[in-house]
């Protein structure tokens, strides 16, 4: 049971890495061993993982005997990695020893490399290269995590949705704000360039032509408006996977686009969850 559970964790990023393929045999583990057993590694990022930054990895069993999978990490040196603790339960033939890591702080500086995963089989250290669901997810992931690190010396960023409900075009909304407060002793230009919500709420601002707005010695506030996009239909409401994963677009002085994923608070949703029955009727 316990290796089922595993098996359903890892299934997406073996499917799209192509682990169980006709394309040919899998490439052999990178021990170095004659007698090492035949393994692959994969990665990916789910949307459900997207506010968090974690990343869902396995190892998978390609050989004729069951082995064990106790421990693991990635090899990258754009991130600090964690070592993740597998569950033990021998993987048998075709099987995968899934773990969710989530990546340490990144490294802004360190040269690009191929990633790997190092895992600890049968008690020995085997290191395995890494196929990617996404070509170049790392990267993008790294890129992300040091605009993420670059803003945070500069600024904080947040977003707060009222209760005070407003109307707009005939729709209801609830009044919120962006704030962005500046870290004291920095000096470095940032702007709020744009925000965004999902498939069952829109993120606005308050007044046309609001955006960008820059941020000053201390503090910037941008009024918004947060509400149901009228989305009714029971597809729409019952399969939307983030929901509630809205952002924040800002920009460093010459600097690309940052996106700061925002999550509304448990009272927050329900407020919204409530205004959407309201206006769905």
């Amino acid at each position: 049971m316990r290796r089922a559970g595993l098996l359903g964790l890892v299934m997406p990023l073996v499917l799209v890495s192509g682990c169980t393929g006709s394309s040919g045999p899998p490439p052999p583990a990178g021990s170095g061993s004659p007698s090492a057993p035949d393994l692959t590694a994969s990665a990916t990022q789910t949307r459900f993982d997207e506010s968090t930054g974690a990343i869902r990895a396995g190892v998978t069993n390609h050989g004729d005997r069951a082995v064990s999978v106790t421990s693991a990490t990635l090899v990258w040196p754009g991130f600090a990695w964690p070592e993740v603790e597998t569950d033990p339960t021998p993987v048998l033939t075709g099987q995968t020893a899934a773990f969710l890591i989530q990546p340490g702080r990144a490294d802004c500086t360190a040269a690009p490399a191929r990633p790997q995963v190092r895992a600890r089989v049968d008690g020995a250290e085997v290191l395995l290269p890494l196929v990617l669901g996404e070509p170049g997810l790392l990267g993008r992931l790294r890129a992300s995590a040091c605009a993420g690190q670059a803003l945070a010396g500069v600024a904080d960023v947040s977003l707060t949705i009222g209760s005070r409900v407003v109307t707009r075009d005939g729709a209801p909304y609830f009044a919120g704000h962006v704030d962005v407060r500046r870290v004291p002793g920095s000096r470095e230009g940032v702007s709020v360039v744009g925000v965004l919500g999902s498939v069952l709420f829109d993120v606005l601002p308050a007044e046309a032509g609001a955006l960008p707005a820059v941020l000053g010695a201390a503090a910037l506030r941008v009024p918004v408006l947060v509400g149901p996009t009228r989305r009714c239909d029971p597809h729409a409401r019952g399969q939307a996977s983030q929901p509630f994963l809205f952002a924040v677009f800002t920009r460093l002085a010459g600097a690309p686009e940052h996106r700061t994923i925002t999550v509304p608070s448990a009272a927050e949703q329900r407020r919204l969850n409530a205004l959407m029955d309201r206006a769905c009727g």
